[in-house]
């Protein structure tokens, strides 16, 4: 899996991108982890404290993950939006694509975008063309288990999804981070790949986090 982005930093290799542009500044942005899981801040922070939680092993969605996982998934979810109140409202999305669909931000390695909001918004009014709904985040990965694109925004109080097939038209690239950017007339750049070097709200990001381990919160590895 040396060709993805994700997969190339967690093993250390070189050419990915967190590397080139904290080369000096930053060894690693992992801010907490598990056996199965780590969270680091988003290269792009549309809001400070924003964060990514992914998979260790390379799958393409959260919904391709076993019910085990999506269980360790949630209970690392609940304690990284414990963490980030101190910067907003968090809300947490993923646009999951499989890599022949074309859809997503063109990396296909699992991930969650979990972002403090600047005033608290239902998830439902940011996705309003959602057709389902799920009380927690593993219930919708469930229905979602056999979509091969889809969208998925939730937050403390709920899930609200849909499979892109049972949308009126498909969605565009980085769909939710382009709302966000002009629900809340965000300063940053929707696209992540137009930020040109260091971010301060990264590093205050992991600084928030104090080098502790999401497996210490959990009593697992999960």
């Amino acid at each position: 899996m040396n060709q993805c982005e994700f997969c190339q930093e967690l093993q250390g290799l070189p050419g990915n991108r967190f590397g080139a542009m904290y080369a000096g500044i930053a060894a690693s942005r992992i801010v907490a982890q598990t056996e199965h899981f780590v969270v680091l801040p988003t290269i792009g922070q549309l809001c400070a404290g924003s964060l990514l939680i992914l998979p260790r092993v390379h799958k393409e969605t959260c919904a391709e993950l076993q019910r085990t996982q999506q269980e360790g998934l949630a209970a690392i979810l609940k304690r990284v939006t414990t963490t980030i109140r101190q910067f907003g409202w968090p809300v947490f999305f993923e646009h999951g694509a499989k890599c022949h669909t074309g859809g997503s931000c063109g990396i296909y390695h699992a991930h969650l975008h979990v972002v403090p909001l600047p005033a608290l918004v239902e998830p439902r009014e940011l996705f309003p063309e959602h057709v389902k709904a799920a009380t927690s985040i593993q219930d919708a990965l469930e229905a979602l288990k056999d979509s091969e694109h889809y969208l998925l925004i939730g937050s403390e109080d709920g899930v609200v999804f849909a499979s892109v097939d049972s949308l009126p038209s498909a969605p565009v690239s980085q769909h939710f981070r382009r709302r966000l950017r002009y629900r809340f007339s965000l300063s940053k750049h929707w696209d992540w790949r137009e930020t040109a070097g260091p971010e301060s709200e990264l590093l205050a990001t992991v600084s928030a986090f104090g080098g502790e381990h999401v497996s210490d919160w959990a009593g697992n590895s999960a």
